[in-house]
């Protein structure tokens, strides 16, 4: 009888479990990339709602940086004072567009939601547009930065809930030295992006700006060379 009773008890936490999972309702992205030039801010705002409860929950976020931009990695995480970006990438800062791929990064809220039936988070990633090499006739080059995906994870005894929909394994927390097992739930999100425009070179204009960069290096050589002598020689007939 025992362990009937045992095995009952465990089913009907399992399927509260998967109730809890099943009444997330909707699921909203909305972003907007701010400022102007190669240094941005993209903003993300999230809401997610549910007839349950969230109990204790967190947000992870899963972004594709794409080839044309990158992030900051020793300087972002000063300016995020809620969510911090996951140490996985080394982004080369340097490189051009032509020399660079799309990264995936995680970032992690810092908040943790309590008794609510409505997760409400917003943040603002700092991002850095690279250099386009210049093309005949000069043109926009647009970089778009897609929603990203979103995950949950609502850490139970035995985090039954996640035998009822797919999980997937990511760090803990920005430590990175324990794996847990978050829900994605923005299947449910209308797909979105933003992008940004940058103007690139024209190649038509490789003459002249090689012929005037050859003439201030030319005049900066005249001025080195013949300035310091012309004092020089004015000295000495000061002196003569």
């Amino acid at each position: 009888m025992l362990p009937l009773i045992i095995v009952s008890l465990f089913l009907t936490a399992s399927c509260q479990q998967c109730d809890w999972v099943k009444n997330m309702g909707d699921v909203s992205t909305k972003m907007d990339l701010l400022k102007a030039g190669f240094h941005r801010d993209l903003e993300v705002r999230s809401t997610i709602s549910s007839k349950s409860r969230f109990m204790q929950c967190q947000l992870l976020y899963r972004f594709i940086i794409p080839a044309g931009a990158y992030i900051d990695m020793d300087s972002v995480n000063k300016s995020m004072d809620h969510h911090v970006v996951y140490p996985s990438v080394n982004f080369d800062v340097e490189a051009p567009r032509d020399a660079s791929k799309s990264e995936s990064v995680l970032i992690y809220g810092k908040k943790v939601y309590r008794k609510v039936f409505l997760i409400e988070d917003k943040f603002s990633l700092p991002v850095h547009l690279r250099y386009h090499k210049a093309v005949e006739g000069g043109s926009d080059v647009n970089i778009s930065f897609g929603s990203p995906d979103i995950f949950v994870r609502c850490p139970t005894s035995d985090e039954s809930y996640t035998k009822c929909t797919k999980a997937f394994e990511f760090p803990c927390d920005v430590l990175g030295r324990k794996l847990c097992k978050w829900i994605l739930v923005s299947e449910k999100a209308v797909k979105t992006k933003v992008e940004g425009t940058m103007p690139r070179g024209d190649l038509n204009h490789l003459p002249l700006v090689t012929g005037v960069t050859f003439l201030c290096i030319f005049a900066a050589v005249v001025v080195a060379v013949f300035v310091p002598s012309k004092k020089k020689e004015i000295g000495e007939k000061k002196w003569n």
